[in-house]
């Protein structure tokens, strides 16, 4: 670890990867590389490409500010959620991303919401990315406009709004619907106490049954 913080390149070059198989352990398509080596220069796809081989579990990537470490972070969540990448599972993966203040997850969380923009060599080819982002944190210290678009509180807001405008509609099919699902919770909360009041039955029986049995083997 010591080595790998004072010199990160030693890591790419003579560990895990030689330099021979750097190619090697890049998961993504031609078209991927394409597009992500039109958007970034060559020190932030060695970064890349690190971070996307399988067999390596922790990265660290450091520059000055300015360098593109938040553009290099954008780059790789296109590359980890694009469709050729990771087709089988892409619906599945889920990326958290933490920082150590509350302006650098604003930054990059108000970037993801708008969409991450591939770009190839030239701009010959362009690929928008789209990225269900949700932002954690107490209100009074999250962006505004990262709160308005982004937070849970936002987005669970929307999602009760959204319900409950389906619910207006007065459908006949739904409000059937909403009386069965009632019925049932009535019938589960029967069953609950059903087997509640037998479990209270079975506990006394066995204290009994315990207690008895503890007098009968006492000496005095």
């Amino acid at each position: 670890m010591q080595r790998l913080i004072l010199d990160p390149m030693s890591y790419l070059e003579g560990g895990a990867v030689g330099a021979g198989q750097r190619e090697a352990a890049v998961p993504t398509d031609t078209r991927v590389r394409f597009l992500l080596k039109g958007s970034l220069n060559e020190d932030q796809l060695i970064a890349i490409r690190s971070c996307l081989d399988p067999r390596r579990c922790f990265n660290l990537i450091q520059g000055p500010p300015g360098t593109g470490k938040t553009r290099t972070i954008l780059a790789l969540v296109a590359a980890l959620f694009a469709p050729t990448v990771r087709a089988e599972d892409a619906a599945d993966l889920r990326v958290l991303i933490c920082a150590p203040s509350n302006a650098a997850v604003d930054e990059v969380a108000g970037r993801l919401s708008g969409g991450l923009q591939l770009e190839g060599e030239e701009r010959k080819e362009q690929q928008k990315l789209s990225v269900s982002v949700v932002r954690v944190g107490p209100k009074s210290q999250v962006r505004r406009d990262v709160w308005e678009q982004v937070s849970l509180e936002t987005l669970v807001a929307k999602r009760l709004a959204h319900l409950n405008k389906e619910g207006e509609g007065g459908e006949e099919g739904e409000r059937e619907s909403a009386k069965r699902k009632g019925v049932d919770l009535k019938h589960l909360k029967e069953e609950v106490e059903r087997i509640t009041e037998q479990l209270d039955k079975d506990m006394e029986s066995l204290s009994s049954e315990a207690k008895k049995e503890l007098q009968e083997r006492r000496n005095v």
